[in-house]
């Protein structure tokens, strides 16, 4: 199936490794680390280090599809790790088997808020990134899917009890995760 986006002639670089478009997207994302020198001598990494607020790990429970399919996969595997930052910009990784059962992997950025009048027990995440693992039959499922990686805009709504939180992760119109984790302190 050709789309307006792969067509060969338009975009002769097409069938080009990915693993070139990955590179560019993590060094991207490394130019976006917040970071603050303060001295002369001290490097991009001491400030982001102490920056740093947490580390966070999370799982899936639970998946729901919005039109289920007899194909789709409702059991993602979900690991997920996550590096906050005080300014709560925080940038992750996720492991997981996609609705096709591909295995798959989403690097992202993202910026969380408190919701206010919630008492610091709720929050709203936007994470941004790149979704890579769908392949084959199932290439042509999310859009730009091109070099096999696209980009992914994917909301969260979090609950947090202490250190335990649980999130309701949408991805896109197709359905939602439940997932519980937890975080470890830094400092």
């Amino acid at each position: 199936m050709t789309n307006r986006f792969s067509h060969p002639a338009r975009y002769p670089g097409k069938h080009r490794q990915p693993w070139a478009f990955l590179l560019c997207m993590v060094l991207a994302f490394a130019s976006l680390l917040p970071s603050q020198r303060t001295l002369a001598e001290e490097s991009v990494w001491d400030s982001v280090f102490d920056e740093s607020d947490h580390v966070y790990f999370q799982t899936s429970l639970y998946t729901k599809h919005f039109n289920p399919k007899p194909d789709h996969n409702n059991d993602q595997n979900l690991i997920d790790l996550q590096w906050h930052w005080k300014s709560s910009y925080l940038v992750g990784l996720s492991l997981f088997r996609n609705s096709f059962d591909q295995p798959s992997e989403f690097l992202y950025f993202a910026k969380s808020w408190d919701i206010p009048h919630t008492a610091d027990l709720m929050y709203f995440t936007f994470a941004g990134g790149f979704l890579h693992g769908y392949k084959g039959e199932h290439k042509e499922d999310i859009p730009l899917n091109d070099w096999g990686v696209a980009p992914a805009i994917l909301p969260v709504l979090g609950f947090r009890y202490h250190h335990i939180h649980s999130t309701i992760i949408l991805f896109g119109t197709a359905g939602f995760t439940l997932t519980l984790g937890f975080d470890v302190p830094l400092k």
